[in-house]
């Protein structure tokens, strides 16, 4: 039951975080050829990516707590849902980063002119490193399944628990090491796939 209030909460700070951030986005609309008010709508549309992922994910989780669903494909939605959270987060950190930055340039060289496309094309280099670390990640997740007939229940579950991006990768590598060096238990391959996290 607890479980269950933790998910409506979640559901509850996820919809009201929509909610704010799309204000945020309409309020700077209108001086969006600005630096600062065109990274503060970024911001906001990551951030209301993530809020939709979690409100998405905690509906599914409410839903397998309910029913003891843990079919592959409840499984793979909520693998997917956390590596969205996980990209989602990290480009807003990137993007708040970077903001910080240019303020902290403008208080020290007043008539500096921000270059927005280059700016821009850093943020785009950012999502896509880590869509790239994300799918990659997913990937080989997919194949550790294969490779180690694992209870693929038992790994999803586990990765969906966390917004860690490149869990799977560096499991992989230390599972593969572990097979080198004569040591091929499952289980303990279970355990150093998320060695990391």
């Amino acid at each position: 039951m607890g479980v269950l209030i933790l998910k409506i909460f979640d559901m509850i700070i996820s919809i009201i975080s929509v909610l704010l951030n799309g204000y945020i986005v309409k309020s700077n609309w209108p001086q969006r050829d600005g630096f600062v008010p065109l990274i503060y709508i970024l911001i906001s549309s990551t951030d209301s990516v993530m809020a939709t992922a979690v409100l998405v994910r905690s509906s599914v989780w409410s839903y397998t707590y309910s029913t003891q669903d843990t079919s592959l494909p409840i499984l793979w939605a909520e693998t997917g849902l956390t590596a969205v959270i996980g990209v989602m987060s990290r480009v807003s950190i990137f993007l708040n980063l970077l903001l910080c930055v240019s303020r902290s340039v403008k208080i020290l060289l007043p008539f500096h002119r921000t270059r927005k496309r280059i700016a821009l094309f850093s943020v785009a280099f950012t999502a896509a490193f880590w869509v790239g670390i994300a799918t990659g990640d997913i990937q080989t997740l997919a194949q550790t399944l294969a490779d180690l007939e694992a209870e693929s229940d038992t790994i999803l579950s586990q990765y969906s628990l966390r917004c860690v991006i490149g869990v799977a990768i560096c499991g992989i590598i230390h599972i593969k090491f572990d097979r080198r060096r004569g040591q091929p238990n499952k289980n303990y391959a279970h355990i150093t796939l998320f060695a990391f996290i």
